[in-house]
């Protein structure tokens, strides 16, 4: 039988959780109604909101690998998780200021840097988080619960707020507020995962 896990192991997988919720419900409601947005605010052709689209797709793909050779290069997870989720929240905050031109381009691709980034972390959170291998998909599942969790919510969520509000100023408040609500957690993580892996044998 698997041993149990302690209160802080517990406590460190849930944050997990809630993070990778409420980033993965960003992440998706942006990538889901960019093109719209880029076409409706910005004003761009629908070739040109798609070739927008495709900057952010393709860094996260270079930067998901990226991240991964850091992390078996010793880099630390909580570290990379915490600046990757800071940099979002900045994004989402700035957004109604950088707007189209090369302030809406150079956001596009600082925010596909850390899509890749954030999520990779996160994936390896559960590992971390427990005493062997044999432990990992236990974990994982309970990081996966709030990933899908915000796959389901986030694009439903952003929609309600920018019709209930008519207009992208709302959603975009909203996501900001819950990004830093994402970076709030992530920065408890900072400090519990180290405890958490003092604790572990080995």
């Amino acid at each position: 039988p698997a041993p149990p896990w302690t209160r802080l192991q517990w406590a460190c997988l849930l944050l997990t959780g809630a993070v990778f919720m409420l980033w993965t419900g960003q992440y998706v409601a942006y990538m889901t109604w960019l093109p719209l947005y880029l076409v409706e605010v910005q004003g761009l052709s629908v070739e040109a909101a798609l070739s927008g689209y495709l900057i952010p797709v393709l860094l996260v793909g270079v930067f998901n690998i990226t991240t991964g050779l850091l992390l078996q290069r010793g880099a630390r997870v909580q570290r990379l998780l915490l600046g990757a989720v800071v940099v979002q929240s900045t994004i989402w905050w700035l957004l109604p200021v950088t707007g189209g031109g090369l302030g809406g381009l150079a956001s596009l691709v600082v925010y596909g840097i850390t899509a890749g980034i954030a999520p990779t972390c996160l994936f390896a959170l559960s590992a971390h988080l427990v005493a062997s291998p044999a432990e990992t998909a236990r974990a994982f599942g309970v990081t996966m619960t709030g990933r899908n969790l915000g796959v389901l919510g986030g694009p439903l969520l952003l929609a309600l707020a920018i019709e209930s509000a008519g207009g992208w100023q709302a959603g975009m408040l909203l996501f900001a507020g819950l990004t830093s609500l994402a970076l709030c957690l992530s920065a408890v993580l900072f400090f519990l995962v180290p405890r958490v892996e003092a604790q572990l044998p080995g």
